[in-house]
C-alpha cells in the first residue's frame, strides 16, 4: 500500500492475455480453484495476494506476478492426486503445504479483466451470478488484504478512488461452491463458460 499497490486477498490466473482474480475469505478455496485452472492449462499469476498496480497507462490495473508457488491444504492435494512427500509444510500448519511451480507460472504483469468472489454454500450445485456495480465497492473493500491499514495509513480516499474506477471497468461475479465434495474442476468449467459468453474464446 505504501508503494501505491492495492492488495486483494486472493489468487490470479492468466486467461488469453488477461488476469482474472479469485478473492474470498480464508478457507473459501481460492488457491484450490487457481490450482484447478493450472491443471486446465491456465498459468498462475499470483497466489494468496493479488497486487494491483494503477500507475500505468492502462484503463485497468495491472496484476503484478508474485512467486511461483502455491499454498494448498492436504484435502486439495488429495483432490488433485498430488503427493506431499517432497513438499514443505507451511509454518505452524502441518496440513497446508508449499507447492512450487515448475511450469505454469506467468511472470509478466497482466491487465485485470475480472474478479470472482468465491464463497462456500449449502447448495448442492455451484452458483455463478454477476455482481451489481453498486455492490462491487463493498466487495473490493471487504477483500482488500490487511484492510485495517487503509485507515492507519490514511489511504481510505485513495482506496475508494482506485476501486471505484476499477469496478466500472472489469467484470465481477459471485461464485458459490458446495461445502461438500471436490468441485474445483467443475467451477473452472462454469467460469470459462461465462467468460466465453462475455467474448473470450476457449
Amino acid at each position: 500500500m505504501q508503494r501505491g499497490l492495492l492488495p486483494l486477498h486472493g489468487s490470479a490466473v492468466a486467461i488469453d492475455g488477461q488476469a482474472y482474480g479469485i478473492v474470498g475469505d480464508s478457507g473459501a478455496g481460492k488457491s484450490t480453484l487457481a490450482a484447478a485452472f493450472l491443471q486446465a492449462g491456465f498459468p498462475l499469476v499470483s497466489d494468496d495476494v493479488i497486487a494491483l498496480d494503477f500507475s500505468n497507462a492502462y484503463a485497468r490495473p495491472l496484476v503484478i506476478p508474485s512467486y511461483p508457488q502455491q499454498k494448498l491444504w492436504q484435502q486439495s492435494l488429495d483432490g488433485f492426486g498430488i503427493s506431499n512427500e517432497t513438499l514443505r509444510p507451511i509454518f505452524k500448519r502441518e496440513t497446508k503445504f508449499a507447492v512450487p511451480l515448475k511450469a505454469g507460472y506467468h511472470a509478466q504483469p497482466l491487465p485485470l479483466a475480472g474478479i470472482f468472489e468465491l464463497e462456500k454454500s449449502d447448495r448442492s450445485e455451484p452458483s455463478l451470478v454477476p455482481v451489481a456495480k453498486l455492490d462491487r465497492l463493498s466487495l473490493l473493500r471487504r477483500h482488500t488484504y490487511r484492510q485495517f491499514w487503509l485507515d492507519r495509513l490514511e489511504l481510505t480516499d485513495w482506496h475508494f478512488r482506485m476501486t471505484a474506477g476499477m469496478a466500472a471497468r472489469i467484470d465481477v461475479y459471485r461464485l458459490e461452491r458446495p461445502t461438500a465434495g471436490f468441485t474445483a474442476p467443475e467451477l473452472v468449467k462454469r467460469m470459462l463458460h461465462i467468460l466465453s459468453k462475455e467474448g473470450w474464446s476457449p
